[in-house]
């Protein structure tokens, strides 16, 4: 498994529910990655409005 990032924002949020977030969201993607050869997954920001 290959996991990258971008620079990610700086927020204003609560840390624990942060840290939820993320564990939630990679714990998905481990799961749905799980059977491919080499998984990857890529963590980025888009900003709202943007055409991408």
């Amino acid at each position: 498994m290959r996991l990258t990032h971008d620079a990610l924002p700086v927020v204003t949020a609560d840390p624990s529910a942060m840290r939820v977030v993320f564990r939630r969201l990679l714990s998905k993607a481990l799961k749905y990655t799980r059977t491919r050869e080499e998984a990857r997954i890529w963590i980025f920001t888009r900003t709202p409005g943007a055409n991408t």
